[in-house]
């Protein structure tokens, strides 16, 4: 969503740049008080612009970014795991969450009618925001149990 504004910050920055460039221009007619207080005006939006930049910088996620705000916390729980499966059918989350994941992860993309048999050789096996038939197929189809591993039951756990 955030996006769709891109043209609105813009022209927004612009309004600013443009009223602290007339305000601060000696040709003006201002006091050189009035300059002063411009420049100063000028210096704490920059400063606070380059604080904003450098807090979000180091944030895992942050308000545009809302669809993935729990991501962090579902790839800690996997990375737990010793020898984790995680098998999904949204190739666009997955990759989102791969950055996340250890390098011992295994992951599987699937189509919704397929079905992988062999889990055997790991130790936890999750669904990562399974479509609704993929998840009701394991349900009826598999001899685990489909648990939520997350809060926000976009990961799954299947349990023996």
């Amino acid at each position: 969503m955030a996006r769709y504004f891109i043209p609105c910050y813009l022209g927004i920055q612009l309004a600013v740049a443009y009223l602290l460039a007339k305000k601060i221009n000696p040709l003006n007619g201002q006091t050189i008080k009035r300059q002063q207080l411009w420049r100063l005006v000028a210096i704490t939006v920059i400063s606070a612009g380059v604080l904003s930049c450098a807090i979000s910088s180091q944030a895992e996620t942050w308000w545009h970014k809302y669809s993935n705000y729990y991501t962090p916390e579902e790839a800690h729980i996997i990375n737990e795991a010793n020898r984790p499966l995680v098998i999904s059918s949204d190739i666009m989350r997955l990759v989102s969450l791969s950055y996340l994941l250890e390098p011992n992860v295994t992951l599987q993309l699937i189509k919704t009618k397929d079905y992988p048999k062999v889990f055997s050789s790991f130790s936890d096996v999750f669904l990562y925001r399974p479509s609704p038939k993929l998840r009701q197929k394991f349900e009826k189809e598999s001899p685990y149990d489909v648990k939520p591993a997350h809060k926000r039951k976009h990961l799954w756990k299947l349990v023996r």
